[in-house]
């Protein structure tokens, strides 16, 4: 059994209604200074919403949109 010391697989739950956060680590080298990259989960709405506040589309996917912040991290919107 993996030490949970060692398990590259974290979530982080919070109260009831909070966002839930899941950490893992990935076998690629780190190519840049960010080294978070968030899914968060929505539908349309929400993603005018971010595109609303400085959000740009990179990719879209079947199930998600690859999106970049104003300062250029990426992060990705999942249909819920």
């Amino acid at each position: 059994m993996l030490d949970p010391e060692d398990d590259p697989l974290v979530l982080v739950e919070g109260p009831s209604g909070s966002p839930s956060f899941f950490f893992q680590r990935v076998p690629e080298p780190r190519a840049a200074k960010n080294r978070v990259h968030v899914d968060l989960v929505g539908d349309g709405v929400e993603l005018e919403r971010l595109l609303s506040l400085g959000a740009s589309v990179l990719a879209r996917l079947p199930d998600l949109v690859v999106l970049a912040d104003p300062e250029g991290n990426e992060f990705c919107l999942v249909d819920d």
